[in-house]
């Protein structure tokens, strides 16, 4: 089951992006019709599932995008620049 918030969400940065985390949840949660006190108790939910939701991209700064927005090398990093060739397994 998807998050409401989230579906609000896409549909936020697909006419404003990007944005920043807090402009962001001021238009969903606006959009939402959440009151102050659901907003208050809804937000480190929200960031945690957006954090999560591979359709979204933090470009740096707490700013968020839609992923689709870039390419696959744009939000995406080459893990194997920090393997070391030395074998770190060997004390275990």
């Amino acid at each position: 089951m998807t998050d409401p918030l989230l579906e609000i969400a896409v549909k936020v940065l697909n006419q404003y992006h990007p944005v920043s985390f807090a402009e962001l949840w001021d238009k969903v949660s606006e959009e939402a019709n959440l009151d102050a006190s659901n907003k208050k108790s809804k937000i480190s939910k929200f960031y945690t599932n957006l954090s999560i939701d591979g359709r979204f991209f933090n470009v740096g700064g707490n700013v968020w995008d839609l992923k689709s927005n870039f390419t696959f090398n744009e939000t995406h990093k080459d893990t194997g620049a920090y393997l070391d060739d030395e074998d770190d397994f060997d004390d275990i």
